[in-house]
């Protein structure tokens, strides 16, 4: 009896200590993971916190991360990969946005999923990016680049969530007008209705006024045919012998002293013979390597957003470049 209510005792201490860690660990997955050591302690904790209040206020999980060697081949795969096997995304649909900064190929990647893929365009994920990138993380300010990047993500979701209220109140102003107008509408069909005038005593006259008319005969096919053959036959006759009159200008000739040709007895044999030959030789220049191009965020769209499919199975949305 005593090992039993042991083994009990040990059982509810199990189940409270274990129970709660796991929880815990489930709900707060590291936002901030920088696996290739770019960012202070303060830093990565700054970071951390204004990942956790976007997450709060606008239901969207912000993910940032650095690596010096990655996994996938592709920096855009490997964005996905690392949203999917950890368990990012909040809600059913898992709305998330996750960025990966790979340092060995200085490359980054965004990967956005759920109803982050819609709130995010193209043009928006390459100009999150190309900014941080190419005005920061370039120059070795990484945190800035990182801050940079979130309070990108803030100001977007505010704009699109003032575009939704705004059109919100709009449709509420237009189905109100819309009722007022139908309101209206049965007063002037009744004042139209009061204005017509009444058919019942002028059906009669109308009646005796009109006069009968016999209709005409129509024409048949055959009377327009006649007569357009006649007319082209007439055409036809005007043109051959219009042309006719100006074949005769080709006159027999008495002798071939006309057709001799006047020039024959001034042509002269002529030979080109080769004597000297000059070559010169000019250094052509080399062009300089042109600088690496980098994507314009102008050229992508401002209203939809790629979507494509992971090695899970997940669509995502995203962008990629270097720097």
């Amino acid at each position: 009896m005593k090992k039993i209510r042991f083994m009990a005792a040990l059982l509810c201490l199990f189940l409270v200590n274990v129970i709660p860690v796991s929880a815990s660990e489930e709900v707060s997955l590291p936002k901030v993971v920088d696996n290739a050591e770019l960012l202070s302690d303060a830093e990565e904790a700054e970071l951390t916190k204004l990942t956790n209040d976007i997450a709060a206020v606008y239901q969207i999980d912000v993910v940032l991360v650095t690596e010096n060697e990655r996994q996938e081949a592709d920096i855009q795969a490997e964005a996905d990969m690392l949203f999917d096997s950890n368990g990012y995304g909040i809600g059913d649909k898992k709305d998330g946005v996750l960025f990966v900064l790979d340092m060995k190929n200085r490359e980054w990647a965004i990967s956005t999923h759920g109803d982050a893929i819609t709130l995010f365009s193209d043009y928006d994920l390459n100009s999150l990016g190309q900014t941080a990138a190419q005005s920061y993380f370039a120059n070795g300010q990484y945190r800035d680049g990182f801050i940079t990047y979130v309070a990108g993500i803030v100001h977007i979701c505010e704009e699109k969530l003032n575009s939704q209220v705004d059109g919100q109140s709009a449709g509420d102003e237009s189905t109100e007008a819309n009722a007022a107008d139908g309101s209206a509408e049965p007063n002037a069909a009744d004042k139209f209705e009061k204005n017509q005038p009444s058919n019942s005593g002028t059906a009669g006259g109308n009646q005796t006024q009109e006069k009968v008319k016999t209709p005409s005969e129509p024409k048949t096919p055959v009377d327009y045919i006649a007569s357009a053959l006649v007319c082209g036959l007439i055409i036809t006759i005007i043109c051959m012998k219009v042309m006719k009159s100006r074949m005769k200008t080709a006159y027999k000739q008495m002798n071939a002293n006309v057709y001799q040709n006047k020039d024959a007895s001034l042509q002269i044999r002529k030979n080109e013979v080769f004597l000297t030959s000059s070559i010169t030789k000019v250094p052509v220049k080399q062009k300089d390597p042109d600088p690496p191009r980098h994507p314009d965020p102008q050229r992508h769209s401002r209203t939809t957003t790629t979507v494509h499919t992971s090695d899970n199975g997940e669509r995502h949305g995203g962008a990629s470049g270097k720097f």
